[in-house]
């Protein structure tokens, strides 16, 4: 991740030709040139939308800031798994290294939850550390209901997904795991591999063609 702006830098913003707008399907958009910290182009860019899976960063960064140990063992519970493809299961043992792998590369929602379980807190605590890092990083617009990003209440502007990206930068446990296009884990019976959602890694973009 190309880093340039600061938490309290003023993003500049450059006119468009409108005549040069090319036809949009998404609902926000920013395109920023990260090496001059300016925005080539937006629209729409503080409209509050809900996070989807772009969530798991601010629940992976809240995590990384509580400096748990990467080698610690967690016993994955049944209220921790969402779906089955999240790769996870209840009674497997894995690390905390596992879930932060499993929460970037594959965006598992059951190891999104665990991470809760993994930092001893209780849920409302953690999701209120997310908001705490909301404010602290400048993103008026985000705010966090829960860690995985399934519930809409979890809302953001393409302006303070940017600054969360920029953060995100900063750590180098998401900096690694962001260029994975797979990751592979031992569950304690097997090994299993979860493949990246991310189509810039995972080698969909241009989009197969």
């Amino acid at each position: 991740l190309p880093i340039s702006l600061t938490r309290n830098e003023p993003v500049m913003r450059l006119k468009q030709d409108s005549d040069a707008v090319p036809a949009l399907t998404a609902r926000s958009v920013l395109l920023v040139d990260a090496t001059q910290g300016s925005v080539l182009f937006s629209d729409n860019a503080e409209k509050e939308i809900p996070l989807a899976s772009l969530t798991k960063l601010a629940t992976v960064i809240t995590f990384l800031e509580l400096h748990i140990p990467a080698t610690n063992r967690v016993i994955i519970s049944a209220s921790d798994v969402v779906d089955a493809r999240s790769a996870l299961a209840a009674g497997d043992d894995v690390s905390v290294n596992d879930l932060i792998g499993l929460t970037i590369v594959g965006s598992s929602n059951s190891a999104a939850k665990a991470l809760i379980t993994a930092s001893g807190l209780s849920p409302e605590y953690f999701v209120g550390r997310m908001n705490v890092l909301a404010r602290e990083l400048g993103l008026s617009h985000m705010r966090f209901v829960e860690p995985t990003g399934l519930n809409a209440g979890n809302v953001g502007t393409a302006l303070d997904v940017y600054r969360l990206l920029d953060e995100s930068g900063h750590y180098p446990e998401v900096r690694a795991f962001a260029q994975k296009d797979s990751y592979t884990f031992w569950n304690g019976k097997e090994e299993k591999t979860m493949k990246a959602t991310d189509e810039l890694v995972a080698g969909g973009v241009p989009f197969r063609g």
